[in-house]
């Protein structure tokens, strides 16, 4: 899935304490698995598993997934 890389990216930058990027990354994340899946019925386990991981990563930085700040 291309929603791999900001993903990780996001993680990278979660663990280096750069939070702002890496709530960049997850949310770029989280729009690229809704893109990959827009029409499907069916999610892939992997884009699932992207999904969980960015929301999880997004939510250590402060921001949900739901919020519309840069």
């Amino acid at each position: 899935s291309e929603a791999q890389v900001p993903c990780a990216a996001g993680e990278c930058y979660l663990a280096c304490g750069n939070l702002p990027l890496a709530a960049k990354a997850f949310r770029a994340a989280l729009l690229v698995c809704g893109v990959e899946h827009q029409g499907d019925n069916h999610e892939n386990k992997d884009v699932a598993d992207i999904r969980r991981r960015a929301c999880a990563g997004l939510s250590k930085t402060g921001e949900d997934h739901e919020s519309d700040a840069n």
